[in-house]
């Protein structure tokens, strides 16, 4: 991954000049990966390999992405849901119980820089934009997993956090059709993506539960909701509406004129069920 020099975006290594400002590579900055200044005792050569391994397992990473939309629909859920990280970085360490506490750290720090810059490509951020919040995320997942600083860690501050991050995804993109009808464009749409096409399962029993059924407006109304909650602790409406269209495109049985028939209709479902 890379920065520009020139308009401090972030790059593709690939890249060979900058498609925002036009600057060559020669102007590039490689990034280096991992907050550092909190524990940095954890970063050391035989740590960072194993905490790899875990950072590029997928699982690890939804369990991450599904931490932060648990964050995102309440505070508290930065202590109480904790525990699923723990358990996902158990499942897929090949030795968990080695430096445990660093190889955790690690882990999520490098799952989380991957995250980050992910979006931060996505979204056009730039460095100044993203390294701040990134900072503070750092120190709410020290307060959560090393135990430091909890008493500065208060409420107004995750939800500050939230609300910076949050913010920062405000765009006009609509990548599928219904999006027109999302109040929250572009917050939820990567991180959904991931589950949804995790979940072969969840879309073939939709895909039969469709071809027998005409009410697919309440099929999808439902399981958005259900999901919302099951994979991210939600009720945010604008949430179990971006599940349901995504798993629209996914099962692309219907045609595009039945799906934005049927995306109004599903939009007032869901708004009415959760009230």
């Amino acid at each position: 991954m890379l920065e520009c020099n020139g308009c401090s975006k972030y790059q593709k290594t690939e890249w060979n000049c900058c498609p925002y400002c036009g600057s060559p590579s020669k102007d590039f900055t490689i990034l280096t990966a991992g907050e550092r200044e909190i524990f940095p005792e954890a970063f050391e050569p035989q740590i960072l390999l194993s905490a790899m391994n875990v950072a590029n397992e997928k699982a690890f990473s939804l369990a991450l992405i599904q931490y932060i939309q648990q964050i995102i629909a309440s505070p508290a859920n930065l202590f109480d849901l904790r525990s699923r990280i723990v358990e996902v970085y158990i499942h897929c360490s090949a030795n968990p119980s080695f430096l445990y506490t660093r190889s955790l750290w690690v882990s999520l720090v490098l799952a989380s820089d991957s995250y980050f810059l992910t979006k931060a490509i996505m979204y056009r951020w730039s460095s100044p934009q993203l390294e701040p919040l990134r900072q503070k995320w750092y120190q709410m997942l020290a307060a959560a997993f090393l135990g430091l600083r909890q008493d500065e860690l208060t409420e107004e501050f995750i939800k500050d956090w939230t609300r910076d991050f949050t913010e920062l995804h405000k765009c006009m993109v609509r990548p599928l059709m219904g999006c027109h009808l999302c109040q929250s464009k572009c917050v939820f749409q990567y991180d959904v993506k991931q589950f949804v096409v995790q979940s072969t399962d969840l879309v073939e029993q939709l895909t039969a539960q469709l071809s027998q059924s005409d009410t697919a407006t309440d099929v999808f109304a439902k399981v958005g909701i259900e999901q919302s909650n099951d994979w991210f602790s939600s009720n945010d409406k604008d949430l179990a509406y971006c599940i349901a269209t995504h798993l629209i495109s996914e099962i692309d049985l219907l045609s595009r004129d039945a799906s934005i028939i049927i995306s109004d209709k599903i939009r007032r479902l869901i708004q009415e069920r959760l009230q």
